[in-house]
């Protein structure tokens, strides 16, 4: 039974509104001795509430092989539960598989994406490998599948560690008030129609998809003007140009699809995580910051393994139209206007360091605009 659900204003704890303004701490990036004074800090500035991921790399070291805190205190995330219960704080957990967060390959066990099972493939039929740039220190990786079924066996190992400790500290009796499903699902930035995944599974999953949207093989070749014989036989566009009027339909399905496997593997990874006893407290998603994703929020939202949507931001006051629109979008659409990484701090990519009294005047804004619920990162 659901003991936490998303109000109005915030999440409602067995009915009890608890407001959703948390700031993030990383626990495996700090000595395990400084946690409690770390987290008495946080609560000394007004914060009622925390957040963190909870890396897949950093707790399985080798396959199969996890530390939780037997060789690395810093790994013990349990422990760090169990401190801000004792704390009273309330907890977000963000257990991917996807992370970022700045690790090296975005948090995925080097070995996972080195199985060419789980490799996407771009439209030349090549590895689709992630730069070595900015977000992405310090070498390139293999981008992983979101529709591989290989990628999701490791993923199911991954959660069945880490679920049973999340689910021994649900709200009410314990701190987590909700748990996030993947990360930015958004091909890991290479969301441009063409940019990739043209791997086998992905093409199994497209197919699925123009079946499931056009019922028939007669009625997609009346539309596209072809004369397939079985949706199987369906190639996806691998480039823009537009020939002849019965290819849009064809490109705007693929467009639709790139849309649709956003959609499809973050509710499919809810459900591994409902599953494995994550069942009475939201599970949510974050929309990357930047416009290109290809995905449409309130239809995320409607989707029964997804709770709630909220949006990424990490705009500077000179960019405050651009903050201005997204947060008005997100009032005007979602069902809790959340901000789950509210970006505060230093930011590589921003030309300059936002001053403290900036940072005020981004928050204030948001909240000025419609935001009810955000976690500073």
């Amino acid at each position: 039974m659901t003991r936490v659900v998303v109000g109005d204003n915030g999440l409602l704890v067995d009915g009890s509104e608890v407001p959703v303004y948390s700031g993030t701490i990383h626990y495996w990036r700090l000595d395990r001795e400084r946690w409690p004074a770390i987290l008495d800090q946080a609560k000394s500035l007004g914060f009622g509430m925390v957040e963190t991921y909870i890396p897949w790399s950093v707790h399985e070291t080798s396959p199969g092989v996890h530390d939780f805190g037997q060789d690395d205190p810093r790994k013990d995330v349990e422990a760090f539960i169990r401190l801000c219960e004792e704390r009273e704080l309330w907890l977000l957990v963000r257990p991917g598989p996807l992370i970022n967060a700045e690790l090296t390959d975005f948090g995925f066990p080097e070995w996972v994406l080195l199985d060419p099972d789980v490799q996407a493939r771009t439209a030349l039929d090549t590895i689709h490998l992630d730069a070595a740039w900015g977000l992405h220190p310090p070498h390139q990786f293999p981008v992983p599948s979101y529709a591989s079924e290989r990628f999701f066996d490791y993923v199911a190992g991954w959660f069945d560690k880490i679920c049973p400790i999340i689910a021994r500290h649900l709200a009410p009796e314990g701190c987590i008030t909700a748990v996030q499903s993947d990360n930015e699902t958004c091909y890991l930035f290479f969301d441009l129609p063409y940019a990739t995944d043209y791997s086998r599974d992905a093409l199994r999953l497209y197919r699925a998809f123009l079946h499931q949207q056009h019922g028939s093989i007669d009625d997609l070749n009346a539309l596209y003007g072809t004369h397939y014989r079985a949706f199987e036989d369906v190639d996806p566009p691998r480039d823009g140009p537009i020939e002849e009027r019965t290819q849009a339909a064809w490109q705007l399905d693929w467009v639709a699809y790139k849309e649709f496997q956003i959609r499809w593997s973050v509710a499919r990874f809810a459900g591994m995580l409902r599953e494995r006893g994550i069942d009475s407290v939201p599970i949510f998603h974050d929309v990357a910051f930047q416009y290109t994703t290809p995905i449409d929020i309130p239809r995320m939202e409607a989707d029964p393994q997804i709770d709630w949507v909220g949006l990424n931001l990490y705009r500077p006051p000179w960019e405050h139209r651009q903050l201005a629109d997204r947060v008005r979008f997100l009032a005007g659409s979602t069902i809790l206007p959340f901000v789950p990484e509210l970006g505060a701090g230093l930011w590589s990519h921003h030309p300059a360091t936002a001053t403290p009294a900036e940072h005020e005047f981004v928050t204030l804004s948001t909240l000025m605009y419609g935001l009810k619920a955000f976690n500073f990162y």
